[in-house]
């Protein structure tokens, strides 16, 4: 990646962080320290303090029968590249997604990638305006550390409409460190807009590994929960409430650690516009 090229980027998250930033809806989660000498590689990092790290993400769902038939099961497995880190509404300076040659001779090497996989169970029901409500069953939720930043996400078989429908590794990832898993407390999305977009919100409890006892030092003990939400900007083809469907679903969010789980609120519709300029921003490890 150019110095131009990551120039770019800074300046591109910084405008989305400050338009996400707006919004009274956008609280942050509680700060927390990510030790990224903790990281294999990353030994002349720094620690940094945060208190949300911005996603962009990728999945398919599978939509199993209608959903106009109610309570309509569904499976959705997916992956996310973390962008960057924030605290009250500023990017934290860091080496997440830093190019592997450095800049300019400087930080060779001690760049990393931060990446997660998710798998979702639910019900899905139609609402009075032809929306879909999604309600969860099921999450778990695995992070992990590339300190390498050659891992390659995709899918694999089982294959349903044309589509592989589990998020994997499919490449690289024998370095990678696992940080910490995440378990369902509650969650649901909502697909709206000719059912080919929509927002989602989950809060999930978190069991840091030993290696993520090593990179997430503090609070000690960590925060026992974390705010999973974001906007999906696509879902292609778009959903369907009277046949089952397969779909690709795209968008972006944030993670935000919680001592307390956060309210639900009546809609979540969480994160505005802001973050839908954020989807290009994970993509670089999906199309090497």
């Amino acid at each position: 990646m150019s110095t131009r090229s990551v120039r770019n980027l800074l300046l591109a998250s910084t405008v989305v962080a400050a338009s996400i930033a707006s919004g009274s809806a956008m609280a942050a989660g509680e700060p927390f320290v990510f030790n990224q000498s903790g990281i294999t590689g990353s030994n002349l990092a720094n620690p940094i303090t945060a208190d949300r790290i911005t996603f962009s993400y990728t999945a398919v769902i599978n939509q199993q029968v209608p959903v106009s038939a109610g309570n309509a099961l569904f499976t959705e497995s997916g992956f996310f590249n973390k962008n960057v880190f924030e605290r009250n509404g500023a990017i934290v300076p860091s080496l997440l997604n830093f190019p592997e040659g450095g800049i300019g001779g400087l930080g060779a090497g001690q760049g990393y990638g931060l990446y997660g996989i998710f798998n979702i169970t639910g019900v899905s029901n139609a609402t009075a305006s032809g929306d879909i409500v999604a309600t969860f069953q099921t999450m778990t939720l695995s992070l992990y550390s590339d300190p390498n930043q050659n891992t390659t996400l995709g899918f694999n078989p089982p294959t349903v409409n044309g589509l592989n429908t589990t998020a994997a590794v499919v490449s690289g990832g024998g370095e990678d460190q696992l940080l910490l898993t995440e378990t369902l407390v509650t969650g649901r999305a909502d697909v709206r807009g000719a059912l080919n977009n929509g927002d989602y919100k989950a809060i999930l409890n978190v069991t840091l590994t030993p290696a993520g006892q090593g990179v997430f030092t503090s609070p000690n003990p960590f925060y026992a929960l974390e705010t999973f939400a974001g906007n999906t900007t696509d879902i292609i083809p778009a959903g369907n409430l009277t046949t089952p469907f397969t779909s690709t679903a795209t968008g972006a969010g944030t993670e935000d650690f919680n001592s307390t789980a956060t309210p639900e609120p009546a809609s979540l519709a969480l994160l505005g516009s802001g973050l839908l300029g954020m989807g290009f921003l994970g993509r670089r490890r999906r199309s090497k």
